[in-house]
């Protein structure tokens, strides 16, 4: 806009006026007055026209520029949310095995342990791993929200609808 406002002002600018005016003193003659005047500016030889209509593209092609980089920045936002929320994913199923994989150790080692056959330390490392696995497989779940969350805000469309089945998903 900018750019088309300095390039227009290369164009000359015009003024114009009238004016009329009758007088009656009697009605056998009407003597009247007209007045016209048009006045134009034509800025010839303008030694600055040159470096502003420079000035003026340089600010348009900034804004462009910046324009770019925030949509640039916006979808490189948006594809990191959504990786997250992929990575998220994809653990969610290797961390729910992990918790089984650990209550069939505990569900082994607590037998053993009253036969005698192991002491009370492994029993305890086995209640350990069981709750590091569900506290892994907990804070995974709740990740997977968090950036399914992060990835619609990135994107602009979470909304009403987005936030009632992500509240319904954390219900489960």
């Amino acid at each position: 806009m900018a750019a088309f406002k300095e390039r227009s002002t290369f164009w000359p600018r015009v003024d114009a006026m009238a004016q009329a005016e009758t007088n009656t003193e009697d009605f056998s003659s009407n003597p009247s007055n007209r007045l016209v005047m048009v006045q134009a500016q034509w800025a010839l030889g303008d030694p600055a026209y040159v470096a502003r209509r420079k000035k003026a593209a340089d600010a348009s092609q900034a804004s462009r520029q910046q324009q770019a980089a925030i949509e640039e920045r916006a979808r490189i936002e948006i594809l990191q949310s959504l990786r997250r929320y992929e990575g998220a994913r994809d653990t969610l199923p290797l961390l729910t095995e992990t918790v089984e994989n650990a209550k069939q150790s505990l569900a082994l080692f607590r037998p053993l342990y009253r036969e005698g056959r192991q002491s009370i330390l492994d029993v305890l490392r086995a209640e350990e791993g069981l709750a590091r696995a569900d506290a892994l497989r907990l804070e995974a779940v709740a990740q997977l929200h968090l950036q399914r969350a992060r990835t619609l805000a990135a994107a602009g469309i979470l909304d009403e609808g987005a936030l009632g089945a992500l509240s319904a998903a954390l219900e489960r």
